[in-house]
């Protein structure tokens, strides 16, 4: 299953946008008071709070934590104070409260003891009483809960906000997440993950994710018709916003032509592109790219060295090539034992076509390659020494 954090640094930043927007924006109960609190002193805030303001109370809360862009404070000298004045507000019913002290206990903000279990809390207030950001926090913190009716809820509290401008996009994103890879309590529903990927293209987020899984749904025909030119255009969108896999996937499609018309070139670009950003797909595919001379000029060291960062994020293929330049001498001295010892920990480690190179190279039957199973290859120390996770015996 996929990790959000990315996602959910995210959700702070909109958090972060929704509080300043509320907080500084609301109207008062008199024409005289200034509309946009975030100008109002802290003496007229304190005025108006003695005269039972709720949103001067909220406000007072909110400045004592972050700036007027919205940004968390460096430095906070009074946190009890700050928080009473948040905690007041939210008890009263303020729409908003909610989400700073979420944040606050949630993240462990300004040394206040981290408490996931109250922030959880925070947001559900919220969201019942209907607060977007309250549904959005819920939602994502508890669409997995291990609690039926929980789960449900937070489902029904992403559904709410699928629409809402600035906060939908995320809403989509997690919900098409949740149909393609299933729960205790949803099953996997192709049909709905491509409904809710579509709806999380319209936000265009700034990140490619949407446009990634719906390009690779087009390309596969999942929950719907394939379409292979619109699949390799969001690739290519998805590639421009900085998604490595989709950049490797736009690369492939320039090589092979598919959707797009083919050129090494453009191919080579995305496929370096997608590897500066470790992506272990485009660091293989650029070292056979370096050794093939495949929109670029043939480099068998360049390719070595892309083999071996892969390698390096344990890539049994990226073994077998290496070895398999020991074995034809490809920018390197031609050594058998190091091409055999290679390709037989590529093999040992679940790469399908490391078997092939030992046949191929070394006219090794099927059955002496079983033999060979219960022995250890000369020159494994090479191998095992530079990458340790080989040394872990499958």
């Amino acid at each position: 299953m996929r990790v959000f954090t990315s996602n959910i640094l995210k959700i702070i930043v909109l958090i972060l946008a929704s509080i300043s927007f509320s907080g500084c924006q609301a109207k008062s109960i008199s024409d005289e008071i200034p509309t946009d609190y975030s100008e109002i002193t802290t003496e007229e805030l304190l005025r108006l709070y003695e005269n039972n303001d709720l949103q001067a109370t909220f406000t007072l809360g909110f400045n004592h934590f972050f700036n007027d862009d919205a940004s968390v404070k460096g430095n906070v000298t009074n946190v009890e104070t700050g928080l009473a004045y948040l905690q007041e507000a939210h008890d009263k019913g303020h729409m908003e409260a909610h989400a700073s002290l979420s944040l606050i206990y949630e993240m462990g903000l300004f040394d206040v003891p981290t408490d996931h279990q109250r922030a959880n809390q925070y947001n559900l207030d919220g969201a019942e009483r209907g607060s977007m950001t309250g549904k959005l926090n819920f939602g994502l913190h508890n669409l997995y809960n291990e609690n039926k009716e929980i789960a449900h809820k937070a489902h029904d509290y992403l559904f709410d906000v699928a629409s809402v401008d600035n906060l939908g996009g995320v809403a989509n994103e997690h919900l098409a997440q949740l149909y393609y890879f299933g729960s205790n309590f949803f099953k996997t529903n192709y049909e709905n993950a491509r409904l809710f990927a579509e709806n999380c293209v319209l936000f265009d987020s700034s990140e490619g994710w949407c446009e990634f899984i719906l390009a690779r749904d087009l390309s596969h025909g999942w929950g719907g018709p394939k379409d292979i030119n619109r699949s390799a255009e969001l690739f290519i969108k998805a590639g421009e916003k900085g998604h490595a896999t989709a950049m490797w996937y736009a690369g492939m499609n320039a090589l092979n032509g598919t959707g797009v018309e083919q050129d090494e070139k453009i191919a080579f670009e995305w496929v370096k592109k997608s590897s500066e950003l470790d992506y272990m797909d485009a660091m293989i595919s650029l070292g056979v790219m370096y050794a093939l001379g495949q929109g670029t000029e043939i480099d068998f060291e360049k390719s070595y060295n892309s083999y071996v960062r892969a390698a390096k994020l344990g890539s049994a293929h990226a073994i077998r090539a290496m070895a398999g330049m020991y074995c034809k001498g490809q920018g390197r001295q031609e050594d058998d034992e190091k091409c055999f010892s290679g390709t037989y920990l590529a093999m040992e480690h679940g790469d399908d076509q490391a078997p092939l190179l030992l046949k191929d190279w070394f006219v090794i039957s099927d059955s002496e390659i079983e033999t060979m199973k219960k022995q250890r290859p000369p020159q494994e120390a090479y191998w095992t020494a530079q990458y340790p996770w080989l040394s872990d015996k499958k």
